[in-house]
């Protein structure tokens, strides 16, 4: 069937559900107990403060997990493996790279370079003084919010990837459930700020589903 084209993202629709490794149903039990009561304590926003402040200081946060757990699955994220010929989140999902400078267009390249060039875009953001003063009397730019909306769409593209393509290595290596808290918080946090569109959470969904 034709695929849909969004941006970076092309979802192919099928009746397959695109999982690597799990049936959706086990998918979904994974999440049921592996979230602390009081998660959400570190997702509202607090009283009194500043909305941009809280997701810069989120952001950062977000970003420094994700490229720990990478890390643990990053030698099977291999160009020559099948899940990572190129960058997707399933068999139905699959994400191309755009910077605007050197992939002026959107491009499809491996699973492990896209998500090398991913962290280094996002690193070179958070380095951006224009963007992320780190002078307290500098005020975050207007287009704050828009530009922390792109790098959360990015990072869960990671997320998405790691989930449906490299969850049994998490498994073996006994930080599968660490990967889900990880993983729901970020949701949950997407979800109470609506920093993602709802289209490019799909491949997610039936997690999204279940918190």
């Amino acid at each position: 069937m034709p695929a849909v084209r969004t941006r970076t993202i092309k979802v192919t629709k099928t009746d397959k559900g695109g999982l690597q490794e799990l049936t959706v149903e086990e998918l979904q039990d994974l999440f049921q107990d592996f979230i602390p009561g009081d998660i959400m304590d570190s997702v509202t926003l607090p009283p009194g403060e500043d909305l941009n402040e809280w997701l810069a200081v989120n952001v950062f946060e977000f970003f420094e997990s994700i490229q720990l757990i990478y890390s643990t699955c990053e030698k099977v994220c291999d160009e020559k493996a099948i899940t990572c010929v190129e960058m997707n989140a399933g068999e139905n999902c699959k994400y191309l790279w755009q910077d605007g400078r050197v992939y002026k267009k959107p491009t499809p390249v491996t699973a492990p370079m896209y998500i090398n060039l991913l962290f280094q875009w996002v690193q070179g953001q958070l380095e951006d003084e224009t963007i992320f003063p780190t002078s307290p009397t500098t005020p975050l730019p207007k287009e704050f919010p828009k530009i922390v909306r792109n790098i959360f769409r990015r990072l869960f593209r990671v997320y998405a990837h790691i989930f449906m393509c490299h969850y049994g290595t998490l498994v073996e290596k006994n930080i599968a459930q660490t990967f889900n808290t990880c993983l729901k918080h970020f949701l949950l946090f997407v979800r109470e700020f609506q920093l993602i569109e709802a289209n490019e959470l799909d491949p997610l969904r039936i997690i999204l589903d279940k918190i």
